[in-house]
């Protein structure tokens, strides 16, 4: 079943923070959530938000890492995603060169 993902006011300017690649790149993973959110999230926990699944992913990109991490619960309607926000950082150097 596809569902549909409902991004919050906070997710959209999360969104607006990252370079351009890589916020192409998370509205990709995005799509790719509204496919599949049982198997590619897990349940929420410390420090996130609790009650809500997470979904995690990283991509290389100008010699940095980024991390990012969706934040978002399952609507009653069992055909939304309610994206509450994405967690973003990225690493210099991370892998030691």
């Amino acid at each position: 079943m596809k569902y549909a993902a409902v991004l919050s006011n906070r997710a959209k300017a999360d969104i607006l923070k990252m370079p351009p690649a890589i916020r192409e790149y998370t509205l990709s993973q995005l799509k790719a959530l509204e496919l599949n959110p049982t198997l590619l999230s897990k349940p929420s926990h410390f420090p996130y938000r609790e009650n809500c699944q997470m979904f995690t992913f990283d991509k290389d990109h100008e010699g940095k890492r980024h991390f990012i991490t969706v934040l978002f619960q399952y609507g009653t309607d069992e055909a939304t995603l309610y994206v509450a926000g994405i967690a973003y950082q990225a690493a210099d150097d991370w892998w030691g060169k």
